[in-house]
């Protein structure tokens, strides 16, 4: 069986030997090509979205992190980014919507993703679910200031 340079596998190590090798662009273009070869492998996507991050290629990052929610919708720290990034990179309301309530789905009692989804909200203009979130993350911790804080504003 010949697969040449044409195997997922192959591609990750040529990311790893690339990346230990300081070439950090060509790891970049390794994983991507990986993913190409291998679409639902998410370890890829986090991989690569990791030196995505430590190239501060923070827009491809967030381009990334929204293919990765296609198959992989547990990850809250992942929800988090895109919703705390998703304003600075062009996210409409209903993706904004979509990735809190997947959220609170994930994580219905982290307080951190109720504040994150509330202050995304209200940017967005939509107070009445923004105080639904403050007031879920005060369900958790009832003296959380920042959200006792946000709450009172509104």
């Amino acid at each position: 069986m010949d697969l040449g340079l044409n195997a997922p596998w192959i591609q990750e190590g040529l990311a790893f030997a690339a990346k230990a090798g300081g070439k950090t662009a060509k790891a970049i273009t390794s994983l991507e090509t990986a993913i190409s070869l291998n679409p639902k492998a998410g370890s890829l996507y986090y991989k690569l979205i990791s030196l995505l991050d430590e190239e501060k290629r923070t827009k491809d990052a967030y381009l990334w992190r929204k293919r990765l929610t296609q198959i992989d919708q547990s990850n809250i720290k992942l929800v988090g980014k895109l919703i705390e990034d998703g304003g600075a990179f062009g996210a409409t309301a209903k993706e904004i919507l979509r990735w809190g309530e997947m959220g609170n789905h994930i994580a219905p009692f982290s307080i951190d993703h109720h504040l994150v989804f509330a202050k995304e909200l209200l940017r967005l203009g939509m107070k009445k679910k923004a105080r639904f979130e403050l007031k879920s993350a005060l369900v958790v911790d009832p003296t959380h200031a920042e959200s006792l804080k946000l709450l009172s504003e509104l």
